[in-house]
C-alpha cells in the first residue's frame, strides 16, 4: 500500500469524518501488531474523538490490533467522551459474549468509564475457572478501578492464605495476589481489614498490604507503617511511606520528616511530593526544619520547592516565619531567585507575627526583597525604621542607608493604603506622617495689577 509522502501518520491526519474512519480501519487491518499507526502516542485517539462515539467500534479495533498502548489521563479522557447508551450496551454485549474478540478491550474501557452495571459481569467472569486467566487478571484490577463495595466478598474468596497459597487460584501467584490486595484496597469495604492485616506478616506483599490498609483507614496498623517506611532502603520505592501520606496519621509526622530529611538530596524519591503536602497538612512543627532543607538543596524539582514552601505557609508558629523569612532571603541569593516570590506570597498571609523576622534580615545584601514584601503587608514603616537605626549606628553608611530608606518610601508612595498599619510595638520605626506625605509643592497666584482709571472729562 503506498502512502501520500511516504508518511501513513499524515496521510491519516488529512483525513477526516467516515472516510478518515474507514482509512484507519483498513490500517488496522493491514498493519496488525506494527508500530506504524499504534504506538504510545495518544494523538492517535484523538482522530477517533473527533468523530465522535460513532467511532466507538473503529477505538476497540485500534486498542486490540495495536501494541499496548499507555493509558495517560488524556487517552482515558477521550475514551470518557465515548460514553453512550448505544457503545455502553456493546461494550456489555461484547464482555458477556464469550465468542466476542474484544472482550478484554470492553473489560478496558468499562473500566476507565467507572461502570458499576458491569460489576456483576466482572465478578462472574473472575469467578468463572474456564474464563482465561489473563481476562480473569484483567477483571481484578478493573474491579478496583470501579470501587464497588459488592466485590468485597468475590475478592476475599479469591484470596489464598498467605502462608499456603492455593496453586489452582487466581490470585496464587505473587503479581496476581498483588493486584487483589490493591483492589480490595480500592473498594472500601471495611470487612476486608482482618484478612489483608494478616499480609503484613509477609516479606513480599507487605508494602501493598499496608497502602491497602491506609485506604481503608485502619488507624490501628501505622504502627507498622511506621516500621516498614523506617526499614526501607534509600534505593527502593517506600511502600510505608506512601501509606503513612494515604492515612495521614500524627503519629507518621516524624518518620515522614524524618525520611525527607534524609532523602533530601535524592532528586528520584517517587513520593516526595506527597510526602510535602503531607506534612503540610498534618500541621507537626517537626517538620518544618525538613521541608526548609528540600527548598536549600540543590537539585530540586521546582516544584517540589514551591509545594515545600507552600507546606511551611500552613504553620502558625515562629519556627514557620523564621524559616520562611530566612527563605526569603536566601532563595533571593541563589539560583532560585524565581522562588524568592513564591516565598514571599506565602510570608504576606502570615501577618504582623512574622514582621520581626524579615525585619531581622533587612541587613543582608537581599534587602531589597524583604522591604518590598514589608511594604505589601502594609508595614513599611518598619523597614523604613530598621534603615534610620542603621545609620544613626553607622554614621558611614549613611549614603547607603538614605537611598534604601528612598526607596522604601518610593513603594510606600505607590501602595499607598496599603501602608497604614503601625508597626509592632517592638519595632519602632519613621512616622507616616514624615515618609509617606505628598510633597508640598509652590503654587503661584498671578497679582492682578490695578487698573487705570481713565481721566474725567469734566
Amino acid at each position: 500500500m503506498s502512502f501520500p509522502n511516504g508518511s501513513p501518520n499524515s496521510f491519516l491526519r488529512r483525513a477526516k469524518g467516515a472516510r478518515g474512519r474507514r482509512r484507519a480501519e483498513k490500517f488496522a487491518s493491514e498493519f496488525r501488531g506494527t508500530d506504524i499507526l499504534f504506538g504510545l502516542e495518544d494523538f492517535k485517539f484523538e482522530r477517533f474523538c473527533r468523530i465522535g462515539p460513532p467511532a466507538f467500534p473503529s477505538l476497540l479495533r485500534i486498542l486490540k490490533a495495536g501494541k499496548p498502548i499507555v493509558l495517560t489521563e488524556r487517552v482515558q479522557g477521550l475514551i470518557m467522551k465515548m460514553r453512550t447508551p448505544k457503545n455502553l450496551a456493546a461494550a456489555l454485549y461484547m464482555l458477556s459474549n464469550p465468542e466476542s474478540e474484544y472482550r478484554h478491550q470492553a473489560c478496558t474501557v468499562l473500566g476507565i468509564w467507572k461502570e458499576k452495571s458491569a460489576v456483576a459481569k466482572l465478578v462472574s467472569i473472575l469467578l468463572d475457572p474456564d474464563e482465561p486467566v489473563e481476562l480473569r487478571r484483567m477483571a481484578l484490577g478493573e474491579l478496583g478501578g470501579i470501587g464497588d463495595h459488592s466485590a468485597t466478598q468475590a475478592l476475599l474468596s479469591l484470596l489464598p492464605p498467605p502462608d499456603n497459597p492455593d496453586a489452582h487460584c487466581i490470585a496464587a501467584d505473587m503479581a496476581a495476589m498483588g493486584i487483589c490486595i490493591e483492589s480490595l484496597g480500592e473498594l472500601g469495604g471495611k470487612s476486608a481489614i482482618p484478612r489483608l492485616r494478616e499480609f503484613l506478616k509477609s516479606s513480599s506483599l507487605c508494602g501493598v498490604a499496608a497502602v491497602a490498609l491506609a485506604r481503608l483507614g485502619d488507624a490501628d496498623s501505622v504502627p507498622v507503617m511506621v516500621a516498614l517506611a523506617q526499614s526501607a532502603r534509600d534505593s527502593e520505592y517506600n511502600a510505608g511511606a506512601e501509606a503513612l501520606c494515604i492515612i495521614r496519621d500524627l503519629r507518621g509526622a516524624k518518620t515522614l520528616a524524618g525520611l525527607l530529611l534524609r532523602h533530601a538530596h535524592l532528586r528520584n524519591l517517587s513520593c516526595r511530593a506527597m510526602i510535602i503536602e503531607t506534612l503540610g497538612e498534618l500541621g507537626d512543627e517537626c517538620a518544618i526544619p525538613a521541608l526548609a532543607e528540600v527548598c536549600k538543596r540543590d537539585g530540586m524539582y521546582e516544584s517540589h520547592i514551591v509545594s515545600a514552601l507552600a507546606a511551611i505557609g500552613k504553620f502558625r508558629c515562629s519556627a514557620a516565619y523564621s524559616a520562611l523569612a530566612g527563605l526569603l532571603y536566601s532563595l533571593s541569593d541563589s539560583s532560585k531567585f524565581s522562588l524568592s516570590a513564591v516565598a514571599g506570597e506565602h510570608v504576606i498571609p502570615m501577618g504582623a507575627p512574622a514582621v520581626p523576622f524579615i525585619v531581622a534580615g533587612l541587613g543582608s545584601k537581599m534587602w531589597m526583597r524583604g522591604a518590598n514584601v514589608l511594604v505589601r503587608m502594609g508595614y513599611g514603616e518598619a523597614a523604613a525604621g530598621f534603615f534610620r537605626r542603621e545609620m544613626a549606628r553607622c554614621p558611614e553608611q549613611r549614603s547607603e542607608c538614605m537611598q534604601r530608606i528612598m526607596h522604601v518610601r518610593e513603594k510606600m508612595l505607590k501602595h499607598g493604603a496599603g501602608c497604614a498599619k503601625a508597626p509592632p510595638a517592638s519595632l519602632p520605626g519613621l512616622s507616616l506622617q514624615r515618609f509617606c506625605a505628598p510633597r508640598r509643592t509652590a503654587v503661584f497666584h498671578p497679582v492682578a495689577k490695578p487698573r487705570a482709571r481713565m481721566p474725567s472729562l469734566a
